[in-house]
């Protein structure tokens, strides 16, 4: 559920700066709107993987191929220079975005018995990234004009925000790779 948040805050900062991507590597606007919706195709193109294929339950690869692919796709399409390298950041982000969403829902789902309140926690984690997104690199892009950085402002704003979303992240891939350390950690506390 961390990386749902952390996803969709950042995706709502890449909404701003998708236009600025690409006029800097000199796309005209009608091939950049075509090539943005990269993003949302690759979501669309997971979520049909994860209903057609169950083998994902219970695994923790989407975890940790999310943990990857969130930062790498924002560096990749933030940071460079080249088209093709902004095409597999995009590709990279919209796939772990379709990762995170469905695995959330689902685990909520399997969690909280299918009740409500579940898919309720769910789309307001959304909303908030939503708002966070926005506002982390709003942040960043006046710290960068105070400091003159330029460009990495976005990072500065976003940084905190993906560090938070990482160290929450882990911990429940932790708890599956390592279960018995639960149970001493809980143990150990009784004594």
């Amino acid at each position: 559920r961390w990386l749902l948040f952390g996803s969709y805050a950042i995706y709502f900062v890449l909404a701003a700066v998708m236009p600025k991507v690409f006029d800097r590597l000199d796309v005209a606007v009608r091939h950049a709107t075509m090539l943005s919706a990269i993003i949302e195709v690759m979501r669309v193109v997971a979520f049909f993987g994860m209903q057609r294929w169950s083998g994902w339950h219970f695994k923790a690869w989407p975890l940790v191929a999310s943990m990857i692919c969130v930062p790498a796709g924002f560096v990749l399409i933030v940071s460079t220079d080249d088209l093709s390298a902004v095409l597999i950041g995009e590709v990279l982000f919209g796939v772990a975005m379709g990762l995170t969403y469905y695995c959330a829902l689902y685990y909520a789902m399997v969690v909280k018995n299918a009740a409500v309140d579940a898919g309720g926690l769910h789309e307001g984690l959304i909303g908030i990234g939503f708002v966070a997104g926005p506002i982390a690199a709003l942040i960043g892009h006046e710290a960068a004009a105070v400091e003159s950085i330029g460009k990495w402002g976005v990072y500065l704003g976003v940084g905190p925000l993906m560090l938070v979303m990482m160290i929450f992240a882990t911990r429940p891939l932790i708890a599956y790779l390592f279960p018995n350390l639960r149970t001493r950690d809980a143990s150990a506390a009784e004594d």
